[in-house]
């Protein structure tokens, strides 16, 4: 069934949805491109002068490591930044959304102990189990969130985050692990930040359907 009017949280959702998206295209997208086109004026340069020669193809080619290295740099800082953006809306939808439906939370408001919340109450409040998403939950909750704090503090405290990352790190092709790990391709921006819209999508909607059936059920017009 579609809904002919959104909500002012789902209105808030989708919005930074689409800046978040499209910050993944021109900021992203630029970084990797620039990358891409150094590389290709390298190899360029390296086979117009070596003349054939392989030794000295590789020798031009070496001598631009520096340069590509920071090209590099660049790239993974600016995906780093926008990861740890998109997690933040995470972070401050599901605020809106425990706002919006006035929903209880203990301290402290970490990122579980909210969803956590919002599967309680959703219980409490309609005698139903909060829907199941499984496999998405635990990526965001927990592999997104060990690794925002990664890049947010550079280190991890805990041996059992530390163990978390490294496994999803292995499982993961676009996630880099060398001296430090690093988001190797926007394919992972744009795949987290679809995650993480689809489950704010599905906490706003299942929340609405209960109240629109709860609003019905207390009207004149319903019988059994």
């Amino acid at each position: 069934m579609i809904r002919k009017t959104r909500t002012d949280i789902r209105a808030e959702i989708d919005t930074h949805y689409e800046i978040l998206s499209q910050m993944i295209e021109d900021i992203a997208d630029r970084y990797q491109e620039e990358e891409l086109r150094f590389e290709k004026f390298v190899d360029r340069m390296a086979e117009e002068d070596s003349e054939g020669d392989e030794d000295i193809k590789h020798t031009i080619q070496r001598s631009f490591d520096a340069s590509l290295e920071k090209q590099y740099s660049l790239t993974f800082e600016a995906r780093k930044i926008l990861f740890c953006t998109i997690y933040s809306y995470f972070e401050s939808m599901l605020h809106g959304l425990i706002d919006y439906f006035k929903i209880p939370v203990e301290s402290p408001k970490y990122v579980n102990n909210l969803v956590e919340a919002i599967k309680k109450e959703y219980q409490n409040r309609y005698l139903e189990c909060f829907p199941d998403y499984g496999f998405t939950e635990t990526i965001i909750c927990t592999q997104y969130r060990i690794l925002r704090n990664y890049f947010m503090h550079g280190k991890l405290e805990k041996d059992t985050d530390k163990e978390l990352l490294r496994s999803y790190a292995f499982s993961v092709s676009e996630l880099g692990c060398y001296d430090k790990y690093v988001i190797e391709s926007n394919s992972f921006l744009v795949v987290a930040l679809g995650r993480i819209n689809g489950f704010l999508v599905k906490i706003e909607e299942a929340y609405c359907t209960k109240e629109k059936e709860y609003n019905w059920k207390n009207t004149k017009y319903y019988t059994i």
